[in-house]
């Protein structure tokens, strides 16, 4: 970015290894291991992918949403892409390809949807690492069964998993 000093090596790989850190984390449904990469307070925006308006909140709380849909599903599988890193004047910005598969075994109407995007990261440094600050989605294309997003959640509230190993 014209302006901005290039990222070290160690800043790109704290900034890529915060995002996978967290992806793994709620892929395991660690939640304690997931907040770690969160700072206190955040921006979201999944307009693409379920519309409404992007969300200012604390890191708990987005921890919290999660907790009420990602226990939902019988397994979830995160992966990103090479990443691309930024030093700005607000941080360390990562832009990668996503793609976010998740299953609930024997729904009718199939067992998996799939979503595929980027990621837009703005991490700021916290003591001896990065956290987020700004996560969002832009939206390639979503694959599969679209209902099991409301599936997961009915299931994530009326019959919460402990997480599952790492």
């Amino acid at each position: 970015m014209t302006g901005c000093d290039a990222p070290t090596a160690a800043e790109r790989a704290a900034a890529t290894d915060t995002l996978t850190g967290l992806l793994h984390a709620l892929d395991a449904l660690d939640w304690a291991g997931a907040r770690v990469y969160l700072a206190d307070r955040l921006r979201t925006d999944y307009t693409e992918l379920f519309g409404g308006e992007p969300a200012e909140q604390t890191g708990d709380e987005l921890i919290a949403q999660w907790q009420g849909l990602l226990p939902g599903f019988t397994a979830t599988q995160h992966l990103v892409g090479p990443a691309l890193v930024q030093r700005r004047a607000d941080g360390l910005r990562l832009e990668t390809h996503v793609a976010g598969q998740h299953v609930v075994a024997d729904a009718p109407g199939g067992q998996v949807w799939a979503v595929y995007g980027n990621y837009l990261v703005t991490l700021l440094p916290a003591g001896a690492r990065y956290v987020i600050t700004d996560l969002v989605l832009q939206l390639h294309f979503v694959n599969g069964n679209t209902d099991l997003p409301l599936l997961a959640a009915e299931r994530a509230t009326s019959d919460p998993r402990t997480p599952r190993a790492g």
